[in-house]
């Protein structure tokens, strides 16, 4: 992984310096190919070789650790080469040390951005956040909060749902600064594959979707109608061939 990279002009004047630091996460050692070795072989009868006094149990560790970028320094550079501003990027992790739960963004100028994110194990004892972590979707942001100098300017939601017992986005909501949380879209219905059928806008207007060629691309959208209302208003020969991506249907 890069610790530090410089872009230089042609002139041979720095443009823009970047500088990683790391961390460790996640360190533990395992005990693998434990073995046994018989101090007393041929002796399986004496009294003093009984037990476990007899062996002698060995084993080579495994350790297991991997590094997470913890810090990032941007330095930009004016025509002359001469800095003139540093930004720097903080990160902090979940107790694994997989996801990002904040990224602080500072300038040399003073100002101050802080992004929170929350996952689905913040969540647990809600249905659909307790199957996520059940079938291990754990680097799904649920959650996120964005502060500017300390003060909270924009919420973010990305809420889900279960169709079918998978869990999947059922809405989007966001709220500016300490407001309440307003719905910006509404996902109301997917097919087995996972292909959003049917949505609801802010402005309340429902659009559906139709997908052909093995449920692989979408090939029509329906503004207006909901998607039961679209598949009864087509004819079922049209549908098969919708289906089953005949060319020509239009």
């Amino acid at each position: 992984k890069p610790i530090e990279r410089l872009q230089v002009s042609a002139d041979g004047k720095n443009m823009q310096k970047q500088k990683w630091e790391y961390t460790l996460k996640n360190t533990a050692s395992v005990m693998l190919n434990a073995f046994a070795t018989d101090l007393a072989q041929g002796s399986a009868n004496h009294s003093a070789f009984l037990g476990t006094k007899r062996y002698r149990i060995q084993a080579y560790p495994f350790y297991q650790e991997w590094s997470a970028v913890s810090e990032e320094q941007v330095t930009e550079y004016d025509s002359d080469g001469t800095p003139t501003v540093t930004r720097c990027t903080q990160y902090e992790y979940d107790a694994e040390g997989k996801q990002p739960t904040a990224i602080t963004q500072s300038t040399s100028g003073g100002s101050t951005k802080k992004t929170t994110i929350s996952y689905a194990d913040a969540f647990k004892g809600t249905g659909v956040y307790d199957r996520m972590y059940s079938l291990n979707m754990l680097d799904y942001p649920v959650e996120t909060v964005e502060q500017q100098d300390g003060e909270t300017v924009l919420k973010s939601k990305n809420e889900y749902a279960l169709f079918d017992n998978v869990p999947r986005p059922g809405s989007i909501r966001q709220a500016k600064g300490n407001g309440s949380y307003e719905t910006r879209m509404q996902y109301t219905r997917y097919d087995s594959d996972g292909n959003l059928l049917e949505l609801v806008r802010p402005d309340r207007v429902t659009v559906s979707y139709l997908w052909s060629y093995k449920n692989y691309y979408p090939v029509a959208q329906v503004e207006g109608m909901a998607y039961d209302d679209v598949m009864n208003a087509l004819t079922p020969s049209y549908v098969s061939s919708i289906n089953n991506g005949i060319e020509g249907v239009t």
